[in-house]
């Protein structure tokens, strides 16, 4: 079950986004590696899927700081804060769920 960190007015702690994963997410998550974590800058993504994917992070208040199309396996984290971030990762109608640490 993919869980996200949220903030909701008298109910601290995890939200379920109600997804459960199949064995093709299981699957695709060993699939799918990203370096240098932490990163700096740049966080690269390494993965035999041909197609180009979007990536979502995530601060661990459950806020979206960032989403793009990954073509080139680059995504600029230049602009995040230092911290811990949720990385989702979606191909077609799967995802993978991942952590990085970005530091300086």
């Amino acid at each position: 079950m993919n869980m996200f960190f949220s903030i909701q007015k008298g109910k601290p702690g995890i939200q379920n986004d109600d997804m459960r994963p199949s064995i093709n997410d299981v699957i695709l998550a060993g699939k799918v590696r990203m370096y240098p974590n932490p990163a700096n800058t740049v966080l690269h993504i390494v993965s035999e899927l041909q197609s180009p994917f979007t990536i979502q992070l995530y601060n661990l208040l459950g806020e979206e700081m960032t989403e793009a199309k990954v073509a080139d396996r680059r995504v600029d984290v230049s602009g995040l804060l230092v911290g811990i971030y949720v990385v989702r990762l979606n191909v077609g109608d799967k995802s993978v769920v991942k952590k990085v640490a970005i530091q300086r």
